[in-house]
């Protein structure tokens, strides 16, 4: 019985509270047996890596009427172009068991946070305990309803005990440091008093508020106290205070509230609010827990080694990439990277155009196949191959033992869409995805710039030695081919043969027909002549109504059997696809073993020959002077 299948759309899988959230979805899936595929981009909300057409493809990928139920993180998601995009995606199934986390939309199932409880008891806390009254608040976006929750908590805690919140004393962050410490320079500028303390309606703007009067002389927590939101590792390692969110466990439930739905119908409820805490630190002027900083320092030191040494492996590899020039080569490169990077999974499939530098244009959605480029799963590697896009990876249907959690990632160069990487969730490294997805996407790039060189190159070369007007080689392509071919034939002594065709009437044709005609004329009887292709040679269109046909016979032939088939295939040519007239052509062949002194312009001397012969001849017939 196939295994149960959830998708997870979402941005940021790298950032903290993302990761947290798909290690409590994975750890759930494994648990019941079920594949989750997570598909994730790196759009940021100052615009610098934005949600464009090359990136939020990802979105397009999935087709969520297969997966058997779905998590959606719209609140993760920066750009109102791209939420709307994944609203649009949802509301095609409308029965389908979905849950969304902080944002809800349709019919899905809510997991949100009681983050109102929290702030009422920090903001009390600040009242009562360190004796502040006048506030400044950082929101974020507040057309969010994570932001005005928050801030209309504080708020309203505010208006109970009878302190005010001027205007003034209310900044948008956008949840980034830099927000944060405009902030700051805000208010230093505009209250007329230092406020006691500056609640940031997440841990980054708290940060960047610190900064920010800190470069203004000013210490937290002697002179204002400061909290955040989100308790992130770094956060309550530096003691921070903040209100931690049971991300992991959300995801669990995420997961476990799908599973339910699928198997027993749809829970009761809209939504499921899970607590939050409150952790104490020194920006508010409280003792923190010592070990639950120890606990964060060390973990956070062993993150940044874990980034430096796969941010370094990620520069070498791409690095190396970048001086690839073939297919195969750059499936290889990728698959040492990923034994290297000793990922469980790890799977770059890309448009298979791109590859052989054909793509002009990028395509805004994935294409009906896509290439494997390289493939790495349990220590194996993938054979290259095309498959369906609907299968989103060969993988995926194989017979396996265990279910997988997979991150489903965009791989593009500003707005070209190249393809995506896979990889096991295990394998999101904190601030080196985005690296490593850029180091890889531009890499990728300069290959296909260097496929797209050559295919020039190449078509200008076919060009060059090719008669656009029959598609034959012409008279260069001649120079260039047939000497090693005749040198070829008296080394081994081979019979070589050459034939001389000349068109009969062309000036009539013209005269009677226009020019225009006599081109059509010449290209049909260059169709006739490509049948001796069949026998080895090459087809030569030399200028005007002069051809050649040269080269080794792939079969037993004399000068006489090759003339006959020619005509046999011009008359073929006027009984089968009538024309404004019937075409004839005088031609000459010589056949025969190079010896030692022939030249090949010997050859071409006696099929001439025996070609002005049948022309003359031609003439006699029609009473008129050869042209």
């Amino acid at each position: 019985m196939r295994r149960k299948r959830i998708a997870v759309i979402m941005a940021g899988v790298d950032r903290e509270y993302q990761h947290a959230l798909t290690q409590g979805m994975a750890r759930a899936a494994r648990t019941a047996g079920a594949d989750l595929l997570i598909f994730n981009c790196e759009g940021q909300p100052d615009g610098f890596i934005r949600n464009d057409r090359g990136e939020r493809a990802i979105f397009k990928l999935p087709e969520l009427a297969t997966f058997d139920g779905a998590v959606v993180l719209l609140a993760t998601i920066p750009t109102k172009i791209c939420r709307d995009q994944i609203r649009a995606m949802m509301d095609t199934c409308p029965d389908m068991p979905i849950v969304t986390v902080d944002m809800k939309h349709g019919q899905s199932i809510q997991v949100g946070f009681d983050d109102v409880i929290s702030v009422r008891e920090l903001t009390e806390h600040l009242i009562d305990v360190h004796g502040a009254r006048r506030f400044a608040v950082v929101t974020g976006p507040i057309e969010t309803r994570v932001a005005q929750d928050r801030f209309e908590a504080c708020r309203n805690v505010l208006l109970e005990r009878g302190l005010e919140l001027p205007e003034n004393a209310v900044y948008d962050g956008r949840w980034g440091r830099d927000g944060g410490r405009k902030a700051a320079d805000r208010f230093l500028r505009d209250l007329a008093e230092l406020p006691d303390v500056i609640v940031c309606g997440n841990d980054d703007m708290a940060f960047g508020v610190i900064e920010g009067l800190q470069a203004a002389g000013l210490r937290v927590p002697e002179d204002v106290l400061v909290t955040g939101f989100d308790a992130r590792q770094e956060a309550v390692g530096r003691g921070l205070t903040t209100i931690r969110r049971p991300v992991l466990e959300a995801g669990e439930l995420a997961i476990n509230t799908v599973m339910d739905w699928i198997a027993n119908g749809r829970p009761d409820g809209d939504e499921i609010t899970m607590p939050t805490e409150l952790i104490y630190g020194e920006s508010c002027g409280c003792p923190m827990e010592p070990e639950r900083g120890a606990a964060c320092v060390k973990m956070l030191s062993e993150e940044r080694r874990l980034m430096e040494k796969v941010l370094r492996q990620t520069t070498e590899f791409t690095t190396t990439l970048s001086s690839v020039s073939t297919q195969r080569m750059a499936g290889e490169q990728l698959t040492g990277f990923a034994r290297s990077w000793y990922a469980k999974e790890m799977h770059v499939c890309v448009v298979p155009t791109y590859m052989s530098g054909e793509t002009e244009e990028f395509p805004e959605t994935y294409p009906d196949e896509m290439l494997l480029l390289s493939g790495w799963s349990d220590g194996k590697e993938a054979m290259q191959q095309r498959f369906q896009t609907s299968e989103l990876l060969p993988r995926l249907n194989e017979e396996r033992d265990e279910p997988v959690a997979l991150v489903f990632a965009p791989l593009h160069y500003m707005e070209n869409n190249i393809g995506y990487l896979v990889f096991d969730v295990e394998h999101v490294v904190s601030a080196v995805l985005p690296s490593l997805l850029l180091l890889m996407s531009s890499s990728l790039m300069s290959l296909y710039l260097r496929s797209t060189v050559q295919v020039y190159m190449n078509t200008l070369e076919r060009i060059s030695v090719h008669d656009p007007l029959t598609g034959l080689h012409n008279r260069r392509g001649m120079q260039q081919l047939m000497p090693p071919v005749f040198e070829m034939a008296r080394e081994q002594k081979k019979a070589f043969a050459a034939i001389c065709c000349d068109m009969d009437d062309l000036k009539s044709i013209n005269d009677q027909f226009g020019h225009q005609a006599g081109d059509l004329s010449i290209s049909r009887l260059g169709r006739a002549i490509r049948m001796l292709e069949n026998c080895g040679l090459t087809c030569i269109h030399i200028s005007g109504d002069e051809f050649l046909v040269l080269g080794v016979p792939n079969v037993d032939c004399t000068a006489e059997s090759l003339l006959e088939q020619l005509q046999e295939s011009v008359r073929l040519l006027n009984d089968k696809d009538p024309w404004l007239c019937d075409i004839s052509v005088s031609m000459g062949a010589y056949v025969a073993v190079p010896k030692a002194g022939d030249r090949l312009e010997d050859f071409l001397r006696h099929a001439d020959n025996g070609m002005y012969v049948q022309k003359h001849l031609h003439h006699r017939r029609i009473g008129r002077k050869p042209e």
